[in-house]
């Protein structure tokens, strides 16, 4: 089988041979056509490239020449443009500046011609508008604060002896028991205030019918006595303030508002915590005819600056706000307590739980109450004190005028 195939094979290439023969004798290469034919195209292509590109380059140049004619109009356009608009203003300029020339020597010649005093007048209102612009704005640098307050301490020495009138001034009539070292000391000197002098005191005041009472120290810590005893003083001071209270609810009678001495001890960061004591529950229950206030100072060796309010965490860790002794007395004789209240309400300390902030942060903005705006910035909680009053004259109390 593989013999016949082979076989054929010699025959057809033989036989393919003997064609080619034949055709080369007639002058017939099947060859020689082919390539006659695959040249004759490739002319044909190569004219035709050569006739497209050059159609191409010549509408290209023809466009190239067109924009670059319209370029070097639009160029040249501009130029004349830019060159009249660079005439036009320098001519307005030099005409600006002739004209501003000619004010400013008119203006130079009438300031030359004024007085000396007149001449200084505005460069002395600009430094000092500098300087009160500088001050308001940076006033709570301890550099300037301390400068202030040196300041205000000069004027009250020069001004010391000039006590202001009552009746001129407007204030309300006071007077101060001072528990001074005579007094101290005729007390015996015991080791802590007696609280039935203070007692006798605060009844004193009572019927001479103050406005307002004041105790400007804490009398809350009792009296060291016995385990779950109370000194007689203590109870005594206790009950005469429950029975006070007492009556003035049942009479509904305008009694004077007892003011005591508030303290603290420090809590979380800002934060304080009231001390507690034996007065506590009858304060609590006495309101508003018993009130606590706080008194704290912020000094340097010396009392200038005194503290608006307290913010505090009660030993059931609830938040409160205690107004200062002034702010209280204020508010109590302007019938505002309550307005005074609801205005201090949003200082209050955030969180006085097991995890509160060290930081309690607080929302400075301005507080509106009893015909007052104060902000709550660090400067306006620790206002100035002016002392205006002389302690002594010559070893005595002034007397008012």
């Amino acid at each position: 089988m593989y013999l016949f195939q082979l076989d054929h094979i010699l025959i057809l290439f033989w036989v393919g041979i003997w064609i080619e023969i034949v055709l080369d004798s007639l002058g017939i290469s099947i060859i020689n056509r082919l390539s006659s034919l695959w040249n004759s195209l490739i002319n044909w292509l190569s004219s035709k490239w050569y006739e497209v590109t050059n159609w191409f380059f010549s509408k290209w140049n023809a466009v190239k020449t067109g924009l670059s004619s319209k370029w070097n109009a639009v160029k040249t356009g501009l130029s004349s443009k830019w060159n009249a608009v660079k005439t036009g203003l320098s001519s307005k300029w030099d005409a600006l500046k002739t004209g501003l020339s000619s004010k400013w020597n008119a203006v130079k010649k009438w300031w030359n011609d004024l007085h000396p005093f007149i001449r200084q007048l505005p460069v002395n209102l600009i430094i000092g508008l500098s300087v009160t612009w500088l001050m308001i704005n940076f006033q709570n640098l301890p550099w300037l604060m301390e400068a202030e307050d040196a300041s205000m301490d000069w004027l009250m020495q020069v001004n010391q002896n000039i006590v202001p009138s009552i009746d001129k001034s407007g204030f309300p009539p006071f007077v101060v028991l001072d528990i001074d070292d005579k007094t101290f000391q005729a007390w015996g000197e015991p080791l802590v205030i007696p609280r039935d002098k203070i007692t006798h005191l605060i009844e004193a005041a009572v019927q001479a019918k103050a406005r307002l009472i004041l105790v400007t120290f804490d009398i809350n810590r009792a009296i060291p006595f016995g385990k779950g005893a109370l000194h007689p003083q203590d109870k005594q001071l206790k009950d005469y303030l429950a029975k006070y209270a007492a009556d003035c609810k049942a009479k509904q009678d305008d009694c004077p508002t007892i003011i005591l001495f508030r303290a603290f001890q420090p809590y979380a960061g800002l934060v304080q915590t009231p001390r507690t004591g034996f007065l506590d529950e009858t304060v609590e229950k006495a309101g508003p005819y018993i009130q606590w206030a706080s008194a704290q100072f912020y000094s340097k060796n010396v009392i200038r600056r005194g503290k608006l309010w307290v913010r505090s965490c009660t030993a059931d860790k609830q938040p409160e706000i205690v107004p200062s002794m002034e702010l209280l007395a204020m508010s109590v004789i302007r019938g505002c307590s309550e307005e005074l209240q609801t205005a201090l309400h949003p200082l209050q300390p955030k969180n006085c739980g097991d995890n509160a902030s060290y930081s309690q942060k607080i929302n400075y903005e301005l507080l509106e109450f009893c015909q007052l705006k104060i902000h709550s910035n660090i400067r306006n909680i620790y206002p100035r004190i002016i002392y205006r009053i002389p302690w002594l004259i010559d070893d005595k109390p002034p007397r008012l005028p």
